[in-house]
């Protein structure tokens, strides 16, 4: 081995150690630095395309995985640019490159579970089931091939085969019990129909600053941990967008000491004159671990949602505290008019548990309104009373109850979001932290509020 080629395996070497240690700006550092010896290092190419799948930076990890597989098609890196494309909604690139990598290697189990995840986006879910039936003749137990065969056979209608499939794969090994929360059939509906609320605190008001009767509500709950860190830039934004006929209400779980002061001076900060605060201490032990109260704190919207929409009255607009809005929400407003409820449909569509965006929901005060988010509220309660918060449970109760309801009352108008109007509340969403030094975000920082700012 020649002295140059010694010096890049001891570059790549370093590189590699550093991605271990998930120091991934330093492995990228090395990686350039081996690229500038030779441009056509497929290896550096990729394991910088690593990093970035590690920091949830799809985009360009895509790029970059592209670059190292023209180079050097391996069928693992095929597979981690499929499931970047995946992630992306190019569902068509990932079918290119899922196939591709089966090609190479036919036995390759996760390129078939990411093949089967892409036609299933595409809405070729007869195509997904047949790939999803060569990949359990290679693991007859592992859970992948229940989650999405059982994803695929709720869009195909065949709501009680997947209930037992989704249940099946949550006691598979490596099976998570997000999946096996999903329920479709009608006695568990009849059960949500005829529970009580009981078990969720009433909310405290301790702030209201309006003057005259708001035209609609933008709701945005979080606990104190959360507000801190986006509430000062969500109030900022929505105070720039919003129209001066509408409420923000805010509903904080576990606040800290203080909080209303807090929010009255942010308010009067920012001129916004219409704003209520209400508050709650979530109704779990000690023993409760920070994953189940992460949850909670996720579904509290949702387990309020009946009170306010009989209190207000209103068209009630909830979005994530962890989001900018950059256009007014009475878009929204005026977008549900005639339906019931307005729901995000998440694109590519891939399962239960994602299907339906929790970060931006609007509610109509109609019965049937009232009645949908009764039902997600007991739904919620039902697993919680199970000890089994799992996270994503907002979501898959948004989407069973709105599939429920349809299969079994037929009396839910859904209005769905476009993209486009989803697009009025930029999400950070949850592990993208990076986003917090977009200029999109920080724009709206408020000093003395913002934790960047302050």
């Amino acid at each position: 081995m020649s002295g140059e080629n010694i010096e890049q395996e001891a570059l790549f070497a370093e590189a590699l150690r550093a991605y271990q240690a998930r120091d991934f700006a330093r492995a990228r550092e090395l990686c350039d630095a081996l690229l500038a010896r030779d441009a056509d290092s497929a290896r550096a190419w990729t394991l910088k395309g690593l990093t970035r799948i590690e920091e949830r930076r799809f985009d360009e990890a895509a790029e970059l995985l592209d670059r190292g597989t023209r180079l050097d098609p391996h069928p693992g890196m095929l597979l981690n640019l499929a499931n970047c494309h995946v992630k992306l909604g190019r569902l068509e690139e990932a079918v290119r490159a899922a196939q591709q990598a089966l090609d190479l290697d036919p036995q390759l189990f996760g390129a078939q579970i990411c093949l089967a995840t892409a036609w299933h986006g595409l809405g070729r879910y007869e195509e997904a089931l047949a790939v999803l039936e060569k990949a359990r003749a290679l693991r007859p137990r592992d859970h992948w091939t229940y989650v999405r065969r059982g994803a695929t056979l709720a869009e195909l209608g065949r709501l009680d085969e997947a209930e037992r499939v989704l249940a099946l794969s949550a006691t598979l090994e490596g099976g998570a019990p997000l999946y096996g929360l999903a329920r479709f059939n009608e006695d568990f509906f009849a059960g949500l129909e005829t529970r009580s609320e009981g078990g969720i605190p009433s909310p405290e008001g301790v702030l209201t600053l309006e003057s005259g009767s708001a035209d609609y509500v933008v709701l945005a709950c979080c606990d104190q941990v959360y507000f801190q860190r986006y509430g000062a830039n969500f109030v900022h934004a929505y105070r720039q967008v919003a129209t001066e006929t509408s409420l923000l209400h805010l509903h904080i779980v576990d606040p800290a000491p203080g909080l209303a002061g807090t929010v009255r001076n942010l308010a009067q900060h920012v001129g916004l004159g219409r704003i209520a605060l209400t508050t709650e201490r979530a109704p779990l032990g000690d023993g409760v671990g920070a994953g189940a109260r992460k949850t909670y704190y996720s579904c509290a919207r949702f387990l309020q949602m009946p009170h306010f929409l009989a209190r207000y009255r209103r068209p009630i607009v909830c979005l994530d505290i962890d989001a900018v809005l950059e256009a007014s929400p009475a878009t929204i407003v005026q977008f549900a008019r005639g339906a019931d409820v307005a729901l995000s449909r998440r694109e590519p569509r891939l399962g239960p548990w994602v299907d339906v965006c929790a970060g931006m929901v609007a509610a109509e005060p109609t019965d049937a309104g009232l009645r949908y988010f009764e039902l997600v509220r007991n739904f919620i309660l039902h697993f919680k009373e199970q000890d089994a918060l799992h996270w994503h449970l907002d979501q898959v109760a948004l989407y069973c109850v709105a599939l429920m309801m349809d299969e079994y009352l037929g009396n839910l108008r859904v209005a769905w979001i476009p993209p486009e109007l989803q697009a009025s509340a930029w999400q950070i969403g949850h592990g993208f932290d990076f986003c917090l030094e977009s200029e999109r975000f920080t724009r709206h920082n408020v000093p003395g509020f913002s934790p960047a700012s302050t």
